[in-house]
């Protein structure tokens, strides 16, 4: 695995080898359990421009976190709009790159793909799904604050873990 990445790769497959990488002792291929989307910025969803990559038989683009998804498996796809996307209005929940985002999320839902919306003060929406046992105290709650632009935005904060000796 090449140390830094660079522009011989999209930062999807970039994010994607990283993953398989630190994956190989899982033997899962590089699979996630959960990928959670806090907000909807190009950032994070991917951009729907000039270099978004057009795929034969998608309905979608691929790029960002819609990219990401073809190249591993992800278990729960969880976001802070799922399934209506109006909040806080669904005039903020706009743009090119967000309805390519929700073409995505409806693609798995039709393949039966399990996506979900943040359940604020959750703390049993994500679990630990590998060896709970031995980490009896790990908790993922959803908590919800503000940005500095003011507009609210998810957060999710994870609890100390308790490491079995």
């Amino acid at each position: 695995m090449k140390a830094v990445p660079n522009d011989s790769k999209r930062p999807a497959e970039w994010i994607a080898q990283y993953i398989k990488h630190f994956s190989l002792p899982l033997k899962n291929n590089g699979a996630l359990d959960y990928a959670l989307l806090t907000h909807f910025d190009t950032d994070h969803i991917g951009q729907n421009g000039k270099l978004a990559i057009e795929k034969v038989g998608l309905d979608y683009k691929l790029t960002g976190i819609t990219h990401v998804g073809n190249l591993l498996n992800i278990s729960t796809l969880i976001d802070r709009g799922y399934p209506t996307y109006d909040y806080p209005t669904a005039a903020k929940v706009s743009g090119a790159h967000i309805s390519n985002y929700k073409l995505y999320v409806a693609a798995r839902d039709r393949e039966g793909k399990k996506n979900e919306g943040f359940v604020i003060g959750s703390n049993s929406q994500i679990k630990l799904l590998k060896d709970p046992g031995s980490y009896p105290t790990f908790e993922v709650m959803v908590k919800f604050g503000q940005v500095a632009e003011q507009q609210p935005k998810s957060l999710c904060l994870l609890q100390p873990l308790q490491v079995n000796s």
